[in-house]
């Protein structure tokens, strides 16, 4: 799979991730005054800015995780998806812990 900046859904995404890295620091001072009053958390942007790109990136990832496994050839791996469903698989045939693949992932096979 080859990405470019042409492709909207990788715009959106990267335009998303950039705003996330923009909208703070941990350990500000206004970070730290959410922590000490959580209830004052929701008028947080930044976090909410960094929550909807965390939310799209691992949309973005499961997307094309299906798209792979949908048409996976374990003899022909294509890209790192292919790589890591294929391991991904042949570890849980071995009966290594599924707990050692991270997420949602090691759900999909």
């Amino acid at each position: 799979m080859r990405c470019t900046v042409a492709d909207q859904r990788i715009k959106t995404l990267l335009d998303n991730l950039t705003n996330s890295f923009r909208s703070g620091r941990p350990g500000s001072p206004l970070s730290s005054i959410f922590n000490i009053i959580p209830p004052l958390s929701r008028f947080d942007e930044g976090k909410r800015i960094q929550r909807k790109a965390t939310h799209m990136l691992r949309g973005f990832f499961k997307e094309n995780i299906q798209e792979h496994l949908a048409t996976l050839d374990p003899k022909n791996p294509r890209d790192l998806y292919d790589a890591y469903l294929i391991e991904q698989k042949e570890a849980r045939e071995r009966g290594i812990d599924a707990d050692l693949w991270s997420g949602n992932i090691a759900e999909t096979l």
